[in-house]
């Protein structure tokens, strides 16, 4: 049978995973995405070895691109509403820091560019390709 003292460590495993995922969901992320927009102690990565070296040394790893892109999406559209504001209101408040466009950007094209490698790598694994050996 089964050693019910491994499956006790397996479920205990799985409920850590759990937490950590939505501390990472509701915590990092967010956190992450507030220091982009006040610019607070580092510059936006500039491609996708440094966007993906900054994740990691936060402890994110990189599948949670698509939550950080949501979130900035949603920074976004609070500076775009902030502006219609401004230009409708004598008294409306500029806001003191915007989410810089190059943020959601470069999450963007890290998206695609990592899709794409999903799938060229299919097409040539499943087509013999020689540089699916490679």
């Amino acid at each position: 049978g089964v050693d019910a003292t491994a499956v006790e460590q397996f479920k205990n495993d799985e409920e850590r995973a759990r937490e950590a995922a939505l501390f990472i969901w509701n915590d990092l992320l967010p956190t992450l995405t507030k220091e982009m927009k006040d610019n607070s102690g580092h510059q936006i990565p500039v491609d996708g070895k440094s966007l993906t070296e900054m994740l990691h040394q936060k402890g994110i790893n990189c599948r949670y691109i698509g939550r950080l892109a949501q979130l900035a999406q949603e920074e976004e559209a609070k500076d775009r509403q902030a502006e219609k504001a401004i230009q409708s209101e004598k008294n409306a408040k500029l806001p003191r820091r915007i989410m810089p466009l190059c943020w959601l950007e470069m999450l963007e094209c890290e998206m695609v560019a990592r899709a794409a490698k999903h799938v060229i790598d299919k097409y040539l694994t499943e087509n013999g390709g020689v540089a699916a050996t490679q």
